[in-house]
């Protein structure tokens, strides 16, 4: 009896220590964590708090979509509905949440389904994205404002996406130039030579410097 008394002491130790470090790794998270059950907030980690500048006792036990920008509210409740129920839906998608001080915040949620008490709940990570929202419009604007061609294409001879700058020195729509593969503006004897250089991108190699002649749309070089 004084064995079985000793082993269960020590299984509850463990489990005990088990709980503390994970609760210490959910609070340290940088991450806002959300834990959701019949759509009430039933537990939230200090990261949540700090960057929702609501307390506590101000989340618990309400309904989570009290927190969301009336635009997001619709699509964030139906993806809840369809993961309670079992059904095909997203597991990470961009939304946002509303600053207590009525700010808007642009998130990134990461949600699945876990248990709580029993029974089904939701476990969304919420992820602060101002920051990569911010250097993605920067980019976007160097993108769209660069006098040099920028553009993005795959492997098979296709441009996927370009700037306005290609339009301004080819002659080009937007339109001609992803309708066709990208060696149709290219001077037929360097499509050999080009043909090679993106058969070397292909395997892993960068392009430093590679050299080839574009044809505009008036038949110049």
């Amino acid at each position: 009896l004084s064995e079985e008394i000793t082993e269960q002491k020590g299984a509850e130790k463990k489990l005990i220590e088990s709980e503390q470090s994970y609760r210490s790794l959910i609070e340290q998270a940088q991450d806002g964590i959300v834990l959701l059950q019949d759509g009430l907030i039933k537990f939230v980690n200090s990261s949540m708090t700090a960057f929702s500048g609501y307390s506590v006792d101000e989340l618990l036990n309400h309904p989570f979509v009290e927190f969301l920008p009336d635009d997001q509210s619709a699509t964030v409740r139906e993806y809840y509905r369809k993961r309670m129920n079992n059904e095909a839906v997203p597991s990470i998608y961009e939304s946002a949440i509303s600053h207590k001080n009525g700010t808007r915040l642009e998130t990134e949620f990461n949600a699945g389904v876990t248990t709580y008490g029993g029974k089904p709940a939701d476990l969304v990570i919420i992820r602060d994205i101002r920051e990569r929202k911010k250097a993605e419009e920067e980019r976007s604007r160097l993108f769209r404002l660069s006098t040099d061609l920028i553009g993005i294409g795959d492997f098979n001879g296709n441009i996927i996406q370009l700037n306005p700058a290609w339009e301004a020195v080819l002659g080009h729509s937007s339109d001609e130039l992803l309708a066709r593969p990208f060696l149709d503006f290219i001077h037929p004897d360097d499509h050999n030579r080009t043909y090679a250089e993106v058969e070397k991108l292909s395997a892993g190699y960068k392009t430093i410097y590679f050299e080839n002649r574009y044809i505009h749309k008036d038949g110049s070089l």
